[in-house]
This record gives structure tokens, sequence and C-alpha cells, in this order.
């Protein structure tokens, strides 16, 4: 019996995967919403670079397009590779390399 989570996200890797034709009658959900995910993240990370808690060179919304990147593909990984894949160890060591207070 597939996990209650598995099979949401399992829903959300062919959907979205599905939805990148302009045809695909979710096609509007899905780029608003990454847009959406993209402006929250860049608004995230410009605010800890305005705090002086971000360390890195890369613009705060190439780091929001590479975090949704991140989760997309730890989502599709651990979908073939449950056993092996560690999400939850891969999410909080991401922004550690340029957050370094989510560490603490």
């Amino acid at each position: 019996m597939p996990q209650p989570m598995a099979s949401g996200r399992e829903f959300h890797c062919v959907m979205s995967g599905e939805a990148t034709s302009p045809e695909h009658p979710a096609h509007a959900y899905y780029t608003e919403r990454y847009r959406n995910l993209r402006r929250f993240y860049t608004a995230v990370f410009t605010a800890l670079a305005e705090r002086g808690e971000l360390r890195s060179p890369v613009a705060p919304a190439v780091l929001a397009t590479m975090t949704i990147s991140l989760l997309n593909g730890l989502q599709a990984q651990w979908l073939h590779d449950r056993g092996t894949v560690d999400m939850a160890g891969s999410l909080h060591a991401f922004p550690v390399t340029f957050v370094p207070a989510v560490g603490d």
C-alpha cells in the first residue's frame, strides 16, 4: 500500500511534468505556482541578504530557482529510491551552505 505522503508526491511529480505543455489544463496553475514559489524564496533570500545573514555570491532570485529545483529533484529521487534518498537531510544541508544560522 502506498504511503499517503508518497501518493501526493507522485501526483505532484506526474502533474507538474505533464503540465509543462502549454496545452495541458494544469499548465497555467503550475506556471503560476512556480512563479509564486520563486517570488517567495527570492523575498526570503533578499531579506536574509539585507540582514547580512546570506553568505552567497549567488543572487537571491537564482537561489530561489535552485531551491525549487532541489525540492523537485529530491522528490523525484525519493520516489525512485525511498530507502536511500534522505530528503530531510538534503533539504537541511542545502541552505546551511549559504545561511550558516540554519545549522545552529
